[in-house]
């Protein structure tokens, strides 16, 4: 069982406000979890969210996408495809 990382990070000026982020799950294996840590653009320490991802959820799928939305001046990331198992937002 391993613990595989991925970072994205979230480029509202140079996407469209509805653009899908895309995140590469081809190398997780059944016993893996997969981290998601999101960060925002410009701001490398502003740490928006972990959200942990089992793998047996994940071995049928390449990829894995959310959308990101501003609301209120507050970032919601809305998972397409496969939900989280665990997440912690600031």
């Amino acid at each position: 069982m391993a613990i595989i990382q991925r970072t994205r990070t979230l480029r509202p000026s140079t996407r469209k406000p509805k653009s899908v982020y895309k995140v590469d799950t081809k190398n997780v294996k059944k016993d893996d979890n997969l981290k998601l840590i999101i960060f925002m653009e410009g701001e490398p320490t502003r740490f928006l969210g972990e959200f942990h991802f089992d793998g047996s959820n994940l071995t049928e799928q390449e990829s894995i996408h959310f959308r990101a939305d501003a609301i209120a001046g507050k970032w919601h990331i809305t998972f397409i495809c496969a939900q989280p198992k665990s997440f912690i937002l600031r």
